[in-house]
């Protein structure tokens, strides 16, 4: 199945800027996680068609709008899913070396907001594509992402489950972590790499301990 353009899922698209991102994983989020859900023996086909079901307040909508948010009480609700969700994409790594897309609905900013050598953690669950015209359909920019054999950043290739197989999509795990490559404001292309979550943490809490005490 395919859609036309004006159909395509706004699943490919940011609107947020990294700069507002975290550096960690919020302990909401480690606590649901951590919660007594049982994840293995989950139907991975129904697990990812779901993601991609399309609607008003689609499951994806709900549950990005709360990791993005750190809603409690929403996370909650979708503790069970969520899991779930993590789990399959666990059990359908991708470890190839790819480029991917992922739309930015901004129109413009001031380069201050966003800066080669950055990093963050991206908390939703983050839908891509290998097709860059997907991505370009919602947003003014383009995060043109590559990920590495090595990165230690958990993704899977769900085109063969979805509804829109010709989407191409690659789902990333949240709170996934990132390196700002290169940032071209002119064309509106900002390059990420992937690296690994726990090396963004680290250097967050690095960073920390060495803030002077007067301004912590």
């Amino acid at each position: 199945m395919s859609r036309s353009e004006s159909g395509i899922s706004s699943r490919y698209i940011t609107t947020t800027l990294p700069v507002t991102w975290p550096k960690s994983r919020s302990e909401t989020y480690r606590r649901i996680t951590q919660s007594d859900v049982h994840t293995e023996s989950i139907n991975i086909d129904t697990v990812f068609r779901k993601w991609t079901i399309e609607g008003p307040d689609s499951c994806y909508k709900q549950i990005n709008r709360a990791l993005l948010h750190d809603d409690h009480h929403s996370l909650s609700i979708h503790a069970n899913y969520i899991n779930e969700l993590r789990a399959a994409i666990k059990q359908n790594l991708s470890w190839e070396p790819i480029k991917v897309y992922r739309g930015l609905k901004f129109n413009s900013f001031s380069e201050d907001k966003i800066h080669v050598g950055m990093t963050f953690l991206w908390p939703t669950f983050s839908s891509t594509s290998r097709d860059r015209r997907v991505a370009k359909m919602f947003g003014s920019y383009l995060f043109e992402i590559e990920a590495s054999s090595n990165d230690g950043t958990y993704r899977a290739d769900i085109s063969n489950y979805s509804q829109y197989q010709g989407e191409k999509e690659i789902l990333f795990y949240p709170y996934s972590g990132f390196r700002v490559k290169n940032f071209f404001n002119d064309a509106k292309v900002i390059q990420l790499e992937c690296i690994d979550t726990l090396k963004v943490e680290a250097s967050q809490k690095e960073f920390r301990e060495n803030m002077p005490c007067s301004i912590q």
